[in-house]
Parts: structure tokens; C-alpha cells; sequence
């Protein structure tokens, strides 16, 4: 048997296998990377969750405070301490993980989502560190009323075992219960996942346990550097028969485990999710063996015990999305994830806590209402921009998140980074895949450089040039502190240069952390994972690939039957809506959904036409006969009459024929049909200026020469358009 990223069956008459690494196996287990099915609403390649939506569940009760047996619903239990050190520092030293913002959306907001969304009435959430900070969270937090309960524990929890013992101690739980840890983000149908355990547990009490994995290679961008599992299966009955999860190069696996099972599946491909369905034994299971400190010692204590008998089981996810935000290399990760929808609901456009109002716009970018940009900045795609932000001019946003009230100078350019909440940046600063944390002060000319981490309340002196991989914290931080974490402070930061080294107001930490892996670009990382997981990225990009035609050719055809006269015109935009929910569509890709489908369908009728003129007549006729109809309800606002135009730039790029009528369709959806105003025109240009700008200096000749076609095109478009505001004025 072959140990490797996927996984390999193995009969019940082998005596025994010791099994070496590669990296292709007997039998491949189901697939399943992020997801492989629908795209969801920004366009993206994400799946919709099989899971409810994203409003929560009421416990039916007061329950906030009281600690008391429950057993007729379905309770959850939050491990919100982090029991790993160093992969948080030294953010970690001040705040607890769990509260910190996953695009600008705590992680423990996050959990309770998920598992008010799936049923769960009452949240307990068990913590012995950083009280104050959670108590001010549970008490500020008004949606969460009446379904957590806070379980605050006076003795410091350094395992997953102490915590689990604290719960026995409390004798809370006398029905079967869901144990999650504090940093999980999941859109996974939870119900089905408990009602396959309850069922099994009803038929034998002996079947205590249901662990949720995700399918995914050991090398995805979602699992840390060294979880590295072999799991031996049951595909018939989901039943745990091996776990290791020390394995090496060689997996050595004795008969007994497989010898009352006619098929094992072993799996190296699975991720633990940290959510598992657990009957009250498992607790007592903690308290009567001291030296379980995880659930791999729990794992491994049952299936090697020939006395107590109990059973384990696995519930594997392939097609939602599961994961934990372990150090920052996953927070990256998981960011993404969520930026690029592959955790539907879970995206900030559902402002699931209801204080803030997301809207999002192409390449993935979203803004909140109450975000002001300037009109000379520039914001490219996988983005998002928080409540009551200012960005200045000439600043340049990639690939990044911004909190909350940060205030953003001009000219700045911030690359792959998350800035928390409350930051204020001066003029010409830089800031380069590096995590700032709420209340920073970065004056004029600073340059935070890649992999830095900057805690809460330090300030950066004008003109500070930081070095890769540099964490600083605020001098209130004392030494005994960092001495708990394994670090030490400077009191003067010698890996920066400054000309004003005065006006700083950091410590420098060290410690042994690495760090050269923890927070990598998004590009980098998309390349990583497809390199490193080949098959799983093809799956994924043919589940993409997949679910667009079937919205598109929906469209198409409903587009069609309404020029044939088939379907009234009255009926198109409530099936339109339909297919726009069904499909978790915005209205922007719908309104591109029709435009294409327009084209087509007048460009089919017309094949005989090679005049641009003749042929963009035609289009035009039809775009202002039906325009009221089929694309006016789909447009609300500028920036969805600026999308119109980009996509017919699209458009006029994958098909030759209709760029040299790009100009005078554009003219059309201005003048005849009324579809897009001039100043949507006019910031149309000044965007695509922009891009040749950034893609000149970028050296990206592409995007330079496409940008510059289109300014060409438009030319006598943009003059006629100049002299009929003149003449007007």
C-alpha cells in the first residue's frame, strides 16, 4: 500500500504492510478541493454551500450566563483558546486569535454563523485566557443574544484535553453535542453530518464519535506545513479502523485492524477541520486518561484499546468548504478563500453581523457604503475596503484588506496585506504582504516590508524602513510576557533604518518562529497550490468551467424565446430572478449574462453582415427595443453601468467580429438606449488609463496594448462626445 496524496484500498487478507511514500496511489479517493460545483455570486470559482443561509437561530430562552444541563437540543461547545504559541506571534501575546478579523469579520463570528445556521441553540464557548476581551465580545455582540454562554475558566487550558476535562467538571452536556474549535471556517451542511451520527449512536451506544475531514492534498494551501495523516476507513460504513498521525516516509499496518472489514480505504489526503460530533462518554473518556492532550491521543487510545470497545467514525467533506485559520500562513489562505467566495455564505457581501454593507464589484472587490476612495485611486481586484475607510489619492490597493476607520494617505501602496481595524497611514508609505494590527500609526515615508507583523498600538516614525520579516509590538508589553511566549524584546529595533528613530513607539520581538512561509502572496499561492495539487486544481477549474455555461445558456435561452415572441416580455424578469437566485448570480452578471446573449442572438440572425456599421445598427435596435426589459432592471447605479461597459470589452476580446463595432455599440447603450451616461463613459476611459499606467510601469505589455486598443477605438467616440458637451454647455 502506498502512502501519498490520495488514498488506497486494502483487502482483509493481508497480514501485514509497511508502506513508502508517493505520490500516486492503488485506488484515488473522492476528490474534492475548495469545491467543485457551482461558481456563487462574485464569479468566481466557488461552490454554494449545501448548508442553510446565513441568518442565525434563536436559542428560544435566556440562556446567557446559566450553566445548566440541557438535553432536548442540539448544543455546541467553541474551544476558543489557541493551544500553539508560536504560530500567532506576537499578535497572539495581547489578543485571542479567535476574535481577530478574517475579512474584517471576527473568526468566532465566523463559528457561531455556521453553527446557529445548522441548528445548534445554545454556543457555549469555554476560554482561560484573555477573559476581559471576550466578555467585552460576548456582551457588545447583539446577534448573539440568547445563543452563547460563556464558560470562562479561572485555570489556565494549555491542551485540547484540559479543556475537555473542564467541561466534565461542569457536567453540561448529557446528550450528544458539537465540539468546534474557535478558528474553523465552514459553509458544510452540519445537520446531515448529526443526524448521521445520532442514528448510528441510536443503534449502538458504542459509537461515540464522528470526526469532519476534508478531502485535500497534504501540500493544499488551507493545511499546515507537517499535518500529515494516514486514516484507514471503511468506505461501507464511514467506520475509523487506523489513524497515525505521526507517519513519516513508512506506514506500517498490522492485519488486525482490517481483518473484520472486507474493504479499507487508507487516506493521505484528509484534513481534520476541527469539528467533530460527540456523545457525553467521550468527555469522561478525557477525564479517566490524563495523558490525552488532543483528539489524535483520543483516536489513537480507542482504536488501540481491546477493553472499552467504542467506535469512531469520519464524515468526509469533497464538495463545501472546511478549514482552520492556524497560523498566518492559513489566515492568507482562508482570506482568500473567502474573498474568492469559495465559502458561500460566509463572504462579506452577506454582512453576516449586520454593521456593515458590502457591495460586491468585479475582480473581487468589496466595498463597504460607508468607505471613501478617492477617484484617483487605484483598487485592483481581490480587495476588501471596510466601514468608514478613506483611501487617498494616488494610492494603489492590491490583493488586501483594510478594516475599519483606517485612514489611508496618499500615494500609499499596499500589496497582499491585511490592515485591522482603526490604522492610520501617512503619505508614501509601502506595505508589502505584511499583517497590520489595529491602532498602528504609520507616519509619512515608512516601508513595512514582506512577512512583518506590526501588533496593536505601535508607531512608526517618518521614514522608517522596516526589514522583511520584522514583528513589533507597543513598549507596553512587559518582558515577562515575552519570555511566556519563548522571546525576547529590544527596546530598539536595529533591524530598521530611520532618520527619526525617535518618534517610534516599538519593541522589537525575536523569537525562533518561522516565518518565511507564514504570509505569501496571493498569486504565489494560487501557484502553489495548482503545482502541488494538479489534479485537485483541474477538478476544481472543471466544476468552474462547468457551472458557468449552465447559467449562460439558461440565459441565452430565455434571452431568445423573449425576441422570438415565445415568452411575454412581462414574465423575462421574473425568470430571470430565478435563474439569478438559483445559480447565486448578482445583477451585474446577469446584465452581462444578457448583453452576451443579445450579441449572440443578433449576430446568428445576421451572419450575413460584415459592415461593423450594418451589424452594430442591428445590435443597437435591438439593445433599445428591449432595453427596459432586459437589461434596465439589472442597473442600478454608475458603477453597474461602468461593469456594462467592461463586459462588452469582453466581449469584443473573445470575439474578433464584434471589436470593430465595439465603439458604436458603446455609443448606442449611451445615446439610444440610455443604458450607460456619459460620466460612466468618461470613468470608464479614466480606469482604463489608469491600468495602462500601472501595467507600463509594470512592464505588462498585454494589458498595455489591450487597454490602449480599446482608447484607440474609441477615439472619435470620446471627440464626438467632448463636442456635444460643448455644445451643450
Amino acid at each position: 500500500m502506498k502512502k501519498g496524496g490520495g488514498s488506497a484500498a486494502a483487502s482483509s487478507n493481508t497480514t501485514k504492510t509497511t508502506t513508502t511514500t508517493s505520490t500516486s496511489t492503488a485506488a484515488a479517493a473522492p476528490k474534492g478541493g475548495r469545491g467543485s460545483t457551482a461558481k456563487s455570486g462574485g464569479g468566481g470559482g466557488a461552490p454554494k454551500s449545501s448548508s442553510s443561509s446565513s441568518s442565525s437561530s434563536s436559542s428560544g430562552g435566556d440562556v446567557v450566563g446559566a450553566v445548566t444541563a440541557v438535553k432536548a437540543e442540539l448544543n455546541g461547545i467553541v474551544v476558543v483558546d489557541s493551544y500553539s504559541k508560536e504560530c500567532f506571534t506576537p499578535t497572539a501575546a495581547e489578543f485571542p486569535i479567535a476574535l481577530a478579523p478574517v475579512c474584517n469579520t471576527r473568526l468566532l463570528d465566523y463559528v457561531i454563523e455556521f453553527l446557529a445556521s445548522n441548528g445548534v441553540h445554545n454556543v457555549y464557548l469555554l476560554y482561560s485566557k484573555h477573559h476581559e476581551l471576550i466578555e467585552a465580545y460576548i456582551g457588545e455582540t447583539q446577534k448573539w443574544k440568547g445563543i452563547v454562554v460563556p464558560l470562562p475558566c479561572v485555570t489556565e487550558l494549555c491542551t485540547l484535553g484540559d479543556a475537555m476535562r473542564e467541561v466534565y467538571s461542569r457536567n453540561i452536556f448529557t446528550s450528544d453535542f458539537v465540539l468546534v474549535y474557535g478558528d474553523v471556517v465552514a459553509n458544510i451542511d452540519l445537520q446531515q453530518v448529526v443526524t448521521e451520527h445520532k442514528g448510528r449512536h441510536e443503534r449502538d451506544k458504542n459509537n461515540i464519535l464522528t470526526m469532519v475531514y476534508k478531502s485535500c492534498s497534504p501540500s493544499h494551501p488551507t493545511r499546515v506545513y507537517g499535518d500529515d495523516i494516514v486514516i484507514g476507513v471503511s468506505p461501507l460504513t464511514s467506520q475509523i479502523i487506523f489513524y497515525d498521525d505521526k507517519a513519516t516516509k513508512n506506514v506500517t499496518i498490522d492485519v488486525s485492524y482490517i481483518e473484520t472489514h472486507k474493504q479499507v480505504m487508507f487516506h493521505n489526503n484528509l484534513m481534520d477541520c476541527g469539528i467533530a460530533i460527540c456523545a457525553p462518554v467521550v468527555l469522561s473518556l478525557f477525564q479517566d486518561n490524563f495523558d490525552y492532550s488532543c483528539a489524535a491521543d483520543l483516536l489513537r487510545g480507542v482504536l488501540e484499546s481491546d477493553i472499552m470497545g467504542y467506535k469512531l467514525f469520519t464524515h468526509i467533506v469533497t464538495q463545501a468548504y472546511a478549514a482552520r485559520v492556524r497560523d498566518w500562513y492559513t489566515y492568507n489562505s482562508v482570506s482568500q478563500d473567502i474573498i474568492r467566495r469559495w465559502t458561500f455564505p460566509l463572504v462579506p457581501d452577506s454582512n453576516i453581523m449586520r454593521c456593515s454593507a458590502y457591495t460586491l464589484s468585479r475582480q473581487f472587490i468589496y466595498k463597504d457604503k460607508d468607505a471613501i476612495v478617492s477617484r484617483n485611486a487605484l483598487i485592483t481586484g481581490n480587495t476588501v475596503i471596510g466601514k468608514g475607510t478613506e483611501i487617498g489619492p494616488y494610492s494603489r490597493i492590491s490583493m488586501s484588506v483594510i478594516g475599519s476607520r483606517c485612514r489611508v494617505g496618499s500615494n500609499v501602496v499596499i500589496e497582499n496585506s491585511y490592515i485591522w481595524d482603526d490604522v492610520t497611514i501617512g503619505d508614501n508609505v509601502k506595505i508589502l504582504q505584511s499583517v497590520i494590527c489595529s491602532g498602528v500609526l504609520l507616519h509619512n515615508n515608512c516601508t513595512v516590508d514582506t512577512g512583518s507583523c506590526l501588533s496593536f498600538k505601535v508607531v512608526i516614525g517618518e521614514g522608517m524602513v522596516l526589514n522583511p520579516q520584522t514583528k513589533l509590538v507597543h513598549p507596553g508589553i512587559s518582558e515577562e510576557v515575552a519570555e511566556e511566549w519563548g522571546a525576547k524584546l529590544n527596546e530598539t529595533p536595529s533591524v530598521a533604518t530611520s532618520n527619526t528613530a525617535s518618534s517610534n513607539s516599538a519593541w522589537q520581538w525575536i523569537d525562533n518562529a518561522v516565518w518565511d512561509t507564514t504570509v505569501i502572496p496571493f498569486a504565489e499561492q494560487a501557484d502553489n497550490a495548482s503545482e502541488s495539487d494538479e489534479s485537485e486544481s483541474e477538478e476544481e477549474e472543471t466544476g468552474a468551467e462547468e457551472a458557468v455555461p449552465e447559467f449562460s445558456e439558461e440565459v441565452n435561452d430565455l434571452v431568445s424565446s423573449v425576441l422570438s415572441g415565445e415568452c411575454p416580455r412581462d414574465n423575462f424578469q421574473l425568470q430571470l430572478n430565478g435563474l439569478k437566485f438559483a445559480h447565486d448570480k448578482n445583477f451585474a452578471e446577469c446584465a452581462d449574462a444578457v448583453l452576451r446573449a443579445i450579441i449572440t442572438d443578433v449576430m446568428q440572425e445576421n451572419e450575413e453582415l460584415t459592415d461593423p456599421k450594418k451589424l452594430s445598427k442591428a445590435i443597437n435596435s435591438v439593445i433599445t427595443n428591449y432595453s427596459d426589459t432586459l437589461l434596465k432592471p439589472c442597473i442600478s447605479s454608475r458603477d453597474d453601468q461602468i461593469d456594462l461597459i467592461f463586459c462588452l470589452m469582453e466581449i469584443a476580446k473573445e470575439d474578433e467580429k464584434v471589436m470593430p463595432t465595439f465603439q458604436y455599440i458603446l455609443w448606442g447603450l449611451n445615446q439610444e438606449a440610455e443604458l450607460v451616461d456619459e460620466d460612466a463613459v468618461w470613468k470608464w476611459k479614466s480606469r482604463l488609463e489608469e491600468e495602462q499606467t500601472e501595467a507600463g510601469e509594470a512592464e505588462d505589455e498585454d494589458e498595455d496594448t489591450s487597454n490602449a486598443k480599446f482608447l484607440q477605438v474609441c477615439s472619435d467616440f470620446f471627440k464626438w462626445l467632448r463636442e456635444a458637451e460643448e455644445d451643450d454647455d
